[in-house]
């Protein structure tokens, strides 16, 4: 796994705040962790190292694998992708059990979080299935037993029923507002 470190803990490690050493520290002897961080990051820490901090500053450095930054990243950094975040109250017409603090929809749904770094770029252009290995369509995925319904026309706002009816559920809990 890779831990990516922002110039702000580097800094405060030197510096000698204990919470961030022990933080590092704790990091570096886990032998599944490697350490980055990004080129900005590192360039950071640079400019604001104190003379008397040079040495220290460079063993530190040189532990930490840094990740490349070009004129491609940052170029695609700058294209807007169309994300849109709602809080869940905006979604739903009533919730249960403890909802997400947030709702991101990524490109309107044509792009979606990956769970790693280290890649060089922003957007993630090679088919990222989840761990579940599956490809996530913007309008859903409806399979359904030939048994269970007849699946001709179907709206989106059929398929909770459809799905709650299958498993015996109760359709009046909270539904997506429309």
């Amino acid at each position: 796994m890779r831990a990516l470190l922002d110039a702000d803990i580097l800094i405060w490690h030197l510096r000698g705040e204990r919470k961030a050493a022990d933080y590092l520290r704790k990091l570096a002897v886990d032998p599944d962790i490697e350490l980055w961080t990004g080129a900005m990051q590192r360039a950071e820490v640079l400019f604001f190292m104190r003379p008397q901090e040079e040495e220290q500053t460079m063993m530190l450095l040189s532990r930490v694998r840094t990740v490349a930054v070009d004129q491609a990243i940052v170029d695609e950094a700058g294209r807007l992708i169309g994300t849109r975040v709602h809080r869940p109250d905006e979604l739903y017409e009533s919730i249960e059990g403890i909802p997400p603090d947030l709702v991101v929809y990524f490109g309107d749904l044509k792009w979606r979080s990956i769970g790693t770094v280290g890649w060089n770029q922003i957007h993630f252009h090679e088919n990222d299935t989840g761990p579940d290995d599956a490809n996530h369509a913007p309008y859903g995925i409806y399979i359904s037993h030939p048994a269970d319904t007849v699946a001709a026309d179907r709206s989106i706002r059929e398929i909770r029923g459809i799905v709650l009816d299958h498993f015996g559920i109760a359709t009046n809990q909270g539904s997506v507002k429309t």
